[in-house]
């Protein structure tokens, strides 16, 4: 029974797996990073931030591997595609993966004394106590690379809760066994790397485990496919090409404030990015469940039903991204307080917190248009937008960043997702769905945010929180949470709909 429930396939599963697994995720963070603070600094959790950036420059070199893979055994529950085939092409992906890895590990590696010594501003830290973690935080990512690839492929075969269900335990795994040694053992930052290096490989192992056994990889003889890997590399290199140029934006300015800003400074940037960003965490899981569906339908040239998933999985955005970031937006100080407990945390993070929030909010709404041009095969428009935010837009935020520093990136930030929100749903409707333009912008977006807006200020006037006990100002954000995604879903016409027939079919079975 337990076997049946995790590799199930059904599509309101897996947003459900996706939700509760980020929402588990989400509470890890909330639960261990004030944790991770008070034991290793802000300078050494900003040693983390530093080296987390250096991670994300070099998945340039994963080549668009991951989504490839994603998308094509998606292909599988279609039907399309048959199982040998899929083994191959695993086989054939895998193979290119692990060097590239290796490689990967060794960038890190011979980078980590320059930036040990020459780069990242330490005050508490030795160079020699910086130099090992990134030592160690290389050889890391020799293993935590693949984890990402075994992950599109079972995010590919839609056992999104499977996968959810693992990554949420050795979340717990990881974090625990951190804090453990950490109180128990030692509070240096050495140890928390070498914990994190061991629960990696063995995450990379289980996650290989799981998509050999799903895919029949042991009852079937894998070969490599040079003609696989000629298939694939059209819409490889593309998502290569997209995530280079959104690697180049979102990490300009952190390559930027890590040598100008002291470590323990660039600790509150990551904090205060982590917050700003949070809501991502929401709308991740939206994506990754309604991806497969969207290639599936179109494999199969279901347009209209494509139509329609396309609309409800904007509506669902809509409604659960906007209560989230408009309170961050709206009590930002309120929430870092409740997350931290810290007042120089609060002081030091809170402005920046809320300018990356406004502007996550705006990301998240055009997210899904990314999402539904891949799963179409379209990705020459993200190609040409990524030439332009290579060439135009990571130089100017990394100009910006470095001539006004923190407050400089939020702003850009701001405004990139503002062009966003005017130019690409013109451009993607005008591509697949024309005449459905304005009913993404007024029926999908703008009046379910209207009405999230005037409901969230009315509360922010009405009521203070100023003597709120932190269970009460826990129990009151949990309540204005609801509401707003009751008043999000009122002004969402599809969502609404599908919610009332349930209802009634409910109400007519008793």
């Amino acid at each position: 029974m337990l076997k049946k429930i995790l590799l199930t396939t059904s599509l309101k599963t897996n947003i459900v797996a996706n939700f509760s697994g980020n929402g588990f995720m989400a509470v890890i963070n909330l639960l261990f990073i004030p944790v991770y603070l008070k034991y290793i600094g802000s300078e050494g959790y900003g040693l983390i931030g530093v080296f987390a950036s250096i991670q994300s420059i070099l998945y340039i070199l994963d080549s668009g591997l991951s989504t490839t893979l994603n998308k094509e055994l998606a292909g599988l529950s279609s039907g399309v595609s048959n199982k040998q085939k899929i083994v191959n092409l695993v086989k054939t992906l895998e193979t290119v993966y692990w060097p590239v890895a290796i490689l990967v590990g060794i960038i890190a590696l011979a980078a980590s004394w320059v930036l040990a010594t020459s780069w990242v501003q330490a005050k508490g830290l030795t160079a020699g106590t910086v130099f090992h973690a990134f030592a160690i935080l290389s050889i890391t990512l020799i293993f935590q690379f693949p984890v990402g690839f075994y992950a599109g492929g079972l995010l590919g075969l839609q056992r999104h809760l499977l996968y959810n269900v693992l990554r949420v335990f050795f979340a717990i795994l990881k974090n625990a066994g951190a804090v453990l040694l950490l109180i128990f053992y030692s509070k240096s930052v050495i140890i928390f790397f070498y914990w994190n290096l061991l629960i990696t490989i063995f995450v990379v192992l289980i996650y290989r485990f799981a998509l050999r056994k799903l895919i029949n990889a042991g009852k079937l003889t894998a070969k490599f496919d040079g003609y696989e890997l000629k298939r694939v590399a059209r819409f490889s290199g593309g998502m290569a090409a997209i995530s280079l140029s959104a690697i180049l934006m979102l990490q300009a300015d952190k390559v930027v404030l890590s040598k100008t800003i002291p470590l323990a400074d660039f600790g509150y940037y990551t904090i205060a990015l982590t917050m700003g960003m949070a809501v991502l965490q929401i709308v991740n899981p939206i994506a990754q469940s309604f991806f497969p569906k969207f290639s599936y339908l179109s494999s199969l040239n279901m347009h209209l039903q494509l139509k329609e998933t396309y609309h409800k999985c904007c509506q669902i955005v809509s409604i659960i991204i906007f209560p989230a970031s408009l309170i961050i937006i709206v009590y930002t100080k309120e929430v870092l307080m409740l997350w931290t407990n810290n007042v120089a945390t609060v002081e030091n993070t809170w402005y920046i917190a809320r300018l990356f929030a406004i502007g996550t909010c705006m990301n998240a709404m055009v997210s899904i248009l990314f999402s539904f041009t891949f799963a179409l095969n379209w990705t020459k428009f993200a190609f040409y937008m990524s030439i332009f935010s290579s060439v135009i837009v990571a130089p100017a935020i990394a100009l910006i960043t470095w001539i006004y520093g923190a407050s400089g990136a939020a702003g850009c930030w701001i405004c990139l997702n503002a062009l966003y929100i005017i130019f690409i749903p013109y451009i993607v409707h005008n591509k697949f769905l024309k005449e459905d333009l304005l009913a993404w912008y007024w029926k999908d977006t703008f009046k379910p945010l209207i009405s999230c807006v005037l409901f969230i200020l009315l509360i922010r006037l009405a009521i203070s929180t100023n003597k709120f006990t932190p269970l009460e100002m826990l129990a009151f954000f949990t309540l204005l949470g609801t509401a707003a995604i009751a008043i999000t879903i009122y002004f969402s016409d599809r969502i609404k709909n599908d919610i009332v027939q349930l209802t009634v079919k409910k109400i007519k079975r008793i």
